[in-house]
């Protein structure tokens, strides 16, 4: 083996670089994204790793063996790097430390609250540089399957992308071009050996020069591709893309759970993106294009999710389950939701790329579409509505719903006997911390009714600070507790959480909403059209008898 790796690998060392490059594609790409701290060891370890990789593919040790050594390789480079990044003064500290970050993350995991633990996102953002390197090295320099290295590296790089800045696109055309030279000289090396067995001789000056042409080729093809026209989707594949979508959707919202703290550089929010996770961020600022436009007799705030619990670190849409309803069928009413309603027809047209996201004003009961309704416990305890259909940019649906018109004297005097399935709306952690009850019960002590304790804690939380780029809390610090004590300032999210939390505090049922403002009314159109800048949360408070 040592006289092979004097010699280089049997694919050149050219493979090597090449293979570098994509990898250094990926991993550099999420780096310099710095969602979090401690992502500057990812390209070393991966460099390493593909190291690791290329012995174990030439070591001729049993694949058990080679790969056995890898993890344990792989666990030893984790532990030193991130260990050394703990707090303890010794080692023995420093490992115990980290192996507490990992129990407090599994156990959060398992129990369904929100985490804000940095140190895994950047542990598993490492894990998975430590497997790219590794596999795509056992890929290429013992499978001989470059082409499979680099698909499963492109994949990742326009995952991450997708969720990035637009500034770290060069990193995807970076990989392309290795990636597909890569390839064109994996096979052209199997054509030499077949060559070879044949009998046949072939100058190097040859194969160079199909490397170059390659080079060239690979360059002009992205050109052209990067300068050709944009057609619209055919929406073809809707049907199976729609499904999914939803399921992607369900995975991300537990990702947003499980890496709350991730925070990058400010973004803008855009399009219709709502997820059944809510969590403080560090600033970002709101899209200015039109996503929504609604025929309704009047402007309501168009409603999508709602969230149940409350962990100290967010809100959560709670455990749910689906059903499906076809198009016209009736949606189960919520419970309590019977007096002072009246049905409000809308008729939705989609202005954004797309969306699989039904909006409504308060609560939908029938869509001329087929749908994908999420509830809790049961079906009278919806959390969200989804079009069985991804709809695209023209698009259109129309959507009853059984809205409230309730007086405020209705609501004052609506008393306080509460339905068995409202109960769990009163949910707060053993961790919510004294002083946030205090506050709240200071400031409704004069409040005869629900009603006039919510006016009362909103008129409190009016007079804090708008606004959107703030220092978020640290991860054991409580959302509202910090938002009220320390922060004092905050955006829409932030309040409706302290809302919602002080309300339950002083036992009135209530639950953080999401979706958009009513809008800007347009003549021309009769509708509303509402845009990016109008994403919104806000606070519905239960009333016996009157519902939400």
């Amino acid at each position: 083996m040592e006289a092979q790796l004097r010699r280089g690998p049997r694919e050149g060392w050219l493979s090597v670089l090449l293979l570098a490059i994509v990898i250094w594609a990926v991993v550099h790409s999420v780096q310099e994204a710095a969602w979090v701290e401690d992502l500057d060891v990812l390209v070393p370890l991966a460099m390493f790793r593909l190291l690791v990789g290329l012995a174990a593919a030439k070591s001729g040790l049993k694949r058990w063996a080679a790969h056995t050594a890898g993890v344990l390789l792989g666990i030893q480079a984790v532990v030193l790097l991130f260990g050394n990044r703990m707090t303890a003064s010794t080692w023995e500290g420093k490992i115990a430390e980290l192996i507490w970050h990992v129990h407090v993350w599994l156990y959060t995991a398992f129990t369904g609250g929100n985490s804000r633990d940095n140190v895994m996102f950047a542990l598993y953002m490492a894990s998975i540089a430590w497997l790219l390197s590794y596999g795509s090295s056992w890929l290429v320099f013992k499978l001989g399957r470059g082409g499979w290295a680099v698909a499963i590296a492109g994949c990742l790089c326009l995952l991450h992308l997708s969720y990035s800045y637009s500034t770290l696109n060069y990193h995807f055309f970076v990989l392309l071009f290795a990636g597909l030279l890569l390839i064109v000289r994996l096979e052209l090396l199997r054509r030499q050996a077949f060559w070879a067995r044949s009998g046949l001789e072939v100058q190097g000056a040859v194969v160079r020069n199909v490397v170059l042409t390659s080079a060239v080729a690979i360059v002009l093809v992205m050109v052209l591709a990067r300068q050709g026209p944009s057609d619209q989707p055919s929406g073809l594949l809707d049907p199976v893309w729609g499904r999914i979508m939803d399921n992607w959707q369900r995975g991300q919202s537990q990702v947003d759970r499980m890496f709350g703290g991730v925070q990058g550089p400010p973004v803008v929010v855009v399009g219709l993106a709502f997820s059944s996770t809510m969590q403080p961020r560090e600033g970002f600022e709101l899209g200015t294009q039109p996503v929504l436009k609604i025929e309704a007799p009047r402007n309501r705030y168009w409603r999508t999710t709602t969230y149940l619990t409350y962990t100290g670190q967010g809100m959560v849409a709670g455990d749910v389950y689906g059903d499906r309803f076809e198009a016209d069928q009736p949606l189960p009413l919520p419970f309590g939701a019977g007096e002072a309603r009246e049905e409000m027809e809308q008729i939705i047209t989609v202005l954004a790329p797309q969306s699989n996201l039904v909006f409504s004003a308060d609560t939908p009961v029938r869509v001329s579409v087929p749908t994908l309704v999420e509830w809790r416990e049961q079906q009278e305890d919806p959390s969200v509505v989804r079009l069985a259909q991804m709809l695209r940019k023209g698009q259109q649906y129309t959507v009853v719903s059984f809205a409230s018109v309730a007086s405020e004297t209705q609501l004052r005097t609506a008393g306080d006997d509460l339905p068995a399935g409202v109960q769990k709306y009163l949910q707060l952690p053993n961790t919510l911390p004294d002083r946030v009850k205090a506050l709240s019960g200071e400031l409704t002590a004069g409040a005869p009714t629900a009603y006039d304790k919510a006016l009362a804690i909103e008129a409190y939380l009016r007079g804090l600070t708008y606004e959107t780029r703030i220092v978020p809390p640290s991860a054991e610090r409580d959302w509202v507790d910090y938002t009220l004590f320390d922060q004092q300032s905050g955006y829409a999210d932030s309040y409706a959480t302290a809302m919602t939390v002080m309300l339950r505090s002083v036992g009135v049922p209530a639950r953080v909403v999401t979706g958009f403002a009513p809008g800007a009314y347009d003549e021309a159109e009769a509708a509303y059209i509402v845009y990016e800048s109008e994403a919104h949360a806000w606070v519905e408070v239960y009333f016996p008898r009157l519902g939400w």
